[in-house]
């Protein structure tokens, strides 16, 4: 399946509530392509609604390394709270 149907899918589950299945897929994503930006920032954004704030800020951080261009990943970055989970 490509990348981008893959992370399709992981979009859908995130939105669904099914974090688990969101973050497997970004993984596989990874696993494949290890500094592809768009599945380290939605990684982000799922490990820190599951309320894991460091691999969240890890995952974020990598994501900007990978594609410093997208404005989205350094405010989402920006948000996160340095100490654990905010929202």
């Amino acid at each position: 399946m490509p990348v981008a149907e893959v992370l399709q899918l992981a979009h859908n589950r995130r939105s669904a509530g099914d974090l688990a299945g969101a973050e497997a897929l970004c993984r596989q994503v990874l696993s494949a392509l290890p500094a592809h930006a768009e599945a380290l920032h939605l990684l982000g954004i799922v490990l820190h609604t599951r309320r894991d704030p460091q691999d969240a800020i890890d995952a974020l951080r990598q994501a900007v390394v990978a594609d410093a261009s997208v404005a989205l990943y350094h405010s989402n970055l920006g948000e996160m709270p340095p100490g654990g989970p905010g929202r």
